[in-house]
């Protein structure tokens, strides 16, 4: 049986947002900044490109110091996610950290999935308060639209 990509986005708290990932053994923890990138706009923009066939996409996280690159790769239908882990915002160290191997959608259907609860309790968290940054409405219809996905 192949692994299953695993993913959590704690409620925001004071611009930080916990983001867990797991895949078999492999597990990824980390507490991204709200600042300086727009990073969850930046991820629903590259799930919905590999879902619509790209063959790479990049999202960027800042835990200050350290920052993190999310590289999805994709050939035909299999899909690739790396974490990159780098020391400080000059980005001249990158080692991996992370990867999750599957199709485009066993790799991008389990962050709509976490995008998609975290968009319904969005009152619950005051997301954008604790954010610090409006939940990504237009980004999120747009990946709604790649993964061929409905608002339940």
């Amino acid at each position: 049986m192949t692994a299953r990509l695993r993913i959590t986005f704690n409620s925001p708290q004071s611009g930080f947002m916990s983001i867990g990932l797991k895949f078999g053994r492999q597990r990824f923890l980390a507490a991204m900044s709200c600042r300086p990138y727009e990073s969850l706009e930046e991820l629903m923009r590259a799930l919905t490109a590999v879902m619509s066939n790209a063959e790479t996409a990049l999202v960027r996280w800042n835990e200050d110091p350290e920052e993190f690159d999310f590289v999805l790769s994709a050939a035909s239908d299999e899909c690739k996610l790396e974490v990159i882990r780098y020391t400080s915002h000059l980005r001249r160290d990158g080692a991996p950290v992370f990867t999750a191997q599957g199709t485009r959608e066993q790799i991008c259907l389990p962050f709509w999935e976490t995008l998609n609860a975290m968009k319904q309790d969005l009152v619950v968290d005051e997301f954008a308060r604790n954010w610090r940054r409006a939940f990504p409405f237009r980004e999120f219809a747009e990946l709604e639209a790649a993964m061929g996905t409905t608002d339940c």
